[in-house]
């Protein structure tokens, strides 16, 4: 989980362009209930004045901040566009005001995504089944989404769930095959990888 720190910087200082206020985006890791000073290269932020004027689009550096001077008195919306690879997008607009000589902060969490392999074989030869279907739903049973084995059997639902419980059943069963429309539970947990071992007996003996 990170956390994005918004302040506004007093003005009068060598880094201000014009009267007004800056802005400061900084990205902090966050676990559990600590935070690591880990900066976070590569996310981007829409800044929008709340009359819906655009301001820009801004990036972290390798220092996982953003500066941003010059700014009218006022409130902005700030909204993130694109995570850092391997994380969740937080599309929630985030209102800061920014005030010439006083500083702001707004936190804000993005979540670490978690991935699972799941993988179908057929019973009597462990080869992987083709063209097997499944359906992945929360833990509220709404659908996440259906996904279809490979040539080699293999499912990979990568760096797309939250940490959490969900169900997974099949749907569509592959030629040659009898559906196994169980539904099974499984948990993920924070950024970590799950695999999933299904086998099929075939309609038919080899």
């Amino acid at each position: 989980m990170f956390v994005v720190s918004l302040q506004t910087l007093a003005v009068g200082g060598a880094a201000a362009v014009r009267a007004g206020g800056a802005l400061c985006i900084t990205l902090n890791l966050l676990a559990h209930t600590q935070t690591f000073h880990w900066r976070i290269k590569g996310v981007q932020f829409e800044v929008r004045h709340m009359n819906g004027a655009y301001v820009g689009t801004y990036t972290t550096g390798s220092n996982g901040r953003v500066y941003i001077t010059g700014l009218e008195d006022g409130w902005y919306t700030v909204t993130e566009i694109e995570a850092a690879d391997g994380y969740l997008l937080d599309t929630t607009p985030y209102n800061v005001e920014v005030n010439a000589g006083t500083t702001a902060t707004l936190t804000v969490k993005n979540t670490l995504a978690s991935s699972i392999l799941i993988h179908k074989v057929d019973s009597v030869t462990g080869k992987g089944i083709y063209g097997v279907q499944f359906l992945v739903s929360d833990s509220l049973n709404n659908p996440i989404g259906v996904y279809t084995s490979d040539q080699n059997g293999y499912v990979f639902i990568d760096k797309e769930l939250t940490d959490g419980k969900y169900y997974i059943r099949e749907i569509q069963a592959a030629e040659g095959y009898l559906i196994d429309d169980t539904v099974m539970t499984f948990y993920v947990k924070y950024g970590g990888d799950l695999r999933l071992w299904f086998t099929r007996i075939p309609e038919t003996p080899h």
